[in-house]
């Protein structure tokens, strides 16, 4: 499971908006969080992450998006709550 988190305020939200939509219409579906444990990236400072040792919660498919602000309006979450809705009939 992949955790992303954004900080944005009114002004930018629809740009994480934007960015939250890629991402998910991008996912390569035919990969899993376990391939991705489990490829080298060649990263210093950073282990690979061991598929086996971490918890079923932590093994399960997808993403979980956080934001971070203050001033979101009403307006705009109500938006972000039909975009979610939206992008859960595309991928769960």
């Amino acid at each position: 499971m992949f955790n992303i988190v954004f900080s944005a305020d009114n002004n930018y939200i629809k740009y994480v908006a934007v960015l939250i939509s890629s991402i998910i219409k991008n996912t390569q579906r035919e990969r899993g969080f376990k391939d991705f444990c489990e490829a080298d990236y060649g990263l210093i400072g950073y282990d690979k992450l061991n598929f086996e040792t971490l918890s079923d919660e932590e093994k399960c498919e997808g993403y979980v998006f956080y934001i971070l602000s203050e001033d979101i309006s009403l307006e705009n979450e109500q938006k972000l709550n039909t975009l979610a809705s939206e992008l859960n009939k595309s991928y769960p």
